[in-house]
């Protein structure tokens, strides 16, 4: 993750002097999102606009129906600071090929509910949105911090058929040392806000590993990340890439915010949804019929 160099110098020197107050700052930009709570674009206004309040917090979605027979759900996830409209490059696609999508504002981003939030946060309240709605995504499309929210989806058991990773982390542990080497934190610094982060997840970050969910489940992983991204480094790609189920497709010279709208990326998230129906299709017509 970068940060420029006078900001680095400025956090990390004050670091060594105050460990804990510049910490506990460092937690809160991991925790509060910049708002973006600002008109959808047209595209958006296409789609059936939805709020759904789920424990207590309002959810902003935008549901988009493939005619005339739908092939199946796509669930659409933006990355930190994002919104829906992060992620409309995907929307004509999909509906032409045939499935429909459902593209929400996480929380405490865009139009829904909320101030702080962090990745477990957002993983309850999603799927607390998918059941309130009666939702079960077949394929699932994210971004950033909306594949690590993917992944706790998946831990909790809502693996879709299919799911395509756009430069998101995978080991949050490393996010941790990544922000970490962002600020120029001292080596007090970083364990005190590897504490508040451990502290405010509720969980071992240890135990958080992208590769260990999704190598457990059927679903069919498609990671594309660029070796030139600086805000998630192309190492989580690569350990993500260790699971068998997993296919590793390189974004060459895409940044962080690129990648999400590049017609090189909708390509080939379409193509992996598609392929990986077809297969499934192939095996089903090839099962012998119940007697």
């Amino acid at each position: 993750m970068g940060a420029p160099f006078w900001l680095r110098l400025g956090v990390g020197g004050l670091s060594q002097v105050s460990p804990g107050r510049v910490a506990s700052l460092a937690h809160r930009f991991f925790c509060r999102p910049k708002l973006t709570r600002a008109k959808a674009e047209e595209l958006l206004s296409q789609g059936r606009r939805q709020q759904t309040t789920v424990l207590g917090r309002r959810i902003i979605s935008y549901c988009f129906t493939a005619e005339p027979v739908s092939r199946g759900l796509v669930l659409l996830l933006h990355g930190w600071s994002g919104d829906s409209r992060a992620m409309t490059a995907f929307i004509g696609a999909l509906t032409l090929a045939g499935y429909d999508a459902v593209v929400l504002d996480l929380p405490a981003h865009g139009g829904s509910d909320g101030v702080e939030t962090n990745v477990v946060d957002a993983a309850v309240l999603v799927g607390a949105f998918l059941a309130a709605n009666d939702l079960q995504p077949d394929h699932v499309i994210a971004h950033s911090y909306g594949g690590a929210v993917a992944s706790l989806l998946a831990l909790a058991g809502d693996a879709p058929r299919s799911f395509t990773s756009i430069s998101a982390p995978t080991k949050f542990a490393l996010v941790l040392s990544e922000i970490s080497a962002a600020f120029n934190l001292c080596g007090e610094a970083e364990r005190i806000f590897s504490i508040h982060a451990a502290q405010s997840l509720q969980c071992d970050l240890g135990a958080l590993d992208a590769l260990e969910v999704w190598k457990s489940t059927k679903t069919n992983v498609l990671a594309i990340h660029s070796p030139d991204d600086l805000r998630v480094s192309f190492e989580h790609a690569l350990h993500l890439a260790q699971a068998s189920n997993v296919r590793l497709t390189r974004a060459e010279g895409l940044d962080h915010c690129e990648i999400v709208c590049s017609p090189f990326t909708v390509a080939a998230a379409i193509g992996h949804i598609v392929q990986t129906d077809r297969a499934l299709r192939s095996i089903d017509e090839g099962k012998p019929e119940a007697a």
